[in-house]
């Protein structure tokens, strides 16, 4: 800055310095030659020319003064202004620097080992608390209990990758944060910018995520076990085909009045049924609409007599069918 001021000004010091010398040259050689023709006497020339070199030193030390005066007033007014240019830019880069803080999405702060020094807007409206609470706050109060510990070993350990912790709001609400540092200087020491950002949101999103992929496993599942049983009631219904048609065969064979007719009848109609329960296994491994109809329990449990009479359950089922 001085090498700019002096070069700004060189022409004026070249006048001062042209001044000095033509006064210099002036005083040397004209004086000497007033002298030479007013004054004869050796002694008294001597003694004047004496007093003469002190006339000299002292118009020289006041050239010199001036000299240094001017520019003494040039580089402290450089000095002031370009002092002021750079608090005006100072200022600026900060009023840059607080808005690009705030507009930064998620809350950012910086502190010196959990006490906040500085922090955005943002911070404010993830905790509900105003940033002039939060200056000056200890960081650890926005950090739920159980995660403090953590938080505390990755600050004394200088940790500055992104990790998550649970935060804790103004009214006691405890939600997911991401958390990522980096140590900084600031203002003379090293210090932490964090960056704090509510991942509510992506956590749901991911909880519902993991219940469409539970819900899409359990319907492979379903799927797996409708094609099981589609198969095994393909083949049952291919046995029960058999059964019934030896059935038929029996009994165009057999008299009513004989005892066996009726027993007979029973093996038909509990394999008729069967028959309409592989249909429905079938309908529901190929998906097919199934149409439910409204059945009397006590009808089916009397038209099945014949089947349990000899079952040790035949007073149970009764009971339990007429009960209702």
């Amino acid at each position: 800055m001085e090498c700019q001021v002096i070069q700004k000004h060189r022409p004026e010091k070249v006048k001062i310095v042209a001044i000095y010398v033509v006064f210099g040259l002036t005083w040397i050689y004209g004086s000497d030659i007033a002298l030479g023709w007013l004054l004869h006497d050796s002694e008294l020339l001597i003694k004047v020319a004496v007093i003469k070199g002190f006339l000299f030193i002292f118009c020289t030390a006041v050239l010199l003064y001036m000299l240094i005066s001017r520019f003494v007033r040039l580089l402290a007014v450089a000095e002031r202004t370009e002092w002021k240019r750079t608090e005006e830019e100072l200022k600026e880069s900060e009023e840059r620097f607080k808005a690009l803080h705030n507009a930064s999405f998620g809350g950012i702060a910086i502190h010196d080992k959990g006490l906040i020094l500085e922090c955005n807007q943002g911070l404010a409206e993830i905790t509900g608390y105003t940033v002039e609470e939060l200056i000056g706050m200890d960081g650890l109060l926005l950090i739920a209990p159980g995660s403090r510990a953590l938080i505390m070993h990755k600050i004394v350990t200088g940790y500055e990758k992104p990790y998550e912790a649970v935060g804790i709001r103004k009214n006691a609400e405890e939600f997911p944060l991401r958390l990522e540092s980096r140590n900084v200087p600031y203002k003379g020491k090293n210090v932490r910018t964090t960056e704090f950002r509510d991942i509510t949101e992506y956590k749901e999103y991911e909880a519902e995520q993991e219940r469409m992929q539970r819900q899409l496993e359990q319907s492979q599942k379903m799927e797996s076990v409708g094609r099981l049983a589609g198969g095994v009631a393909h083949d049952f219904n291919n046995m029960l085909g058999v059964i019934l048609g030896y059935s038929e065969i029996i009994l165009d064979q057999v008299e009513e009045s004989q005892p066996i007719y009726s027993a007979l009848q029973g093996i038909q109609q509990a394999a008729r049924r069967s028959a309409d329960l592989t249909r429905q296994l079938l309908a529901f491994a190929r998906k097919q609409t199934v149409a439910p109809k409204v059945l009397d329990l006590n009808d089916t449990v009397e038209g099945n007599s014949l089947v349990l009479s000899e079952s040790d359950t035949q007073t149970v089922v009764k009971h339990a069918c007429y009960g209702w």
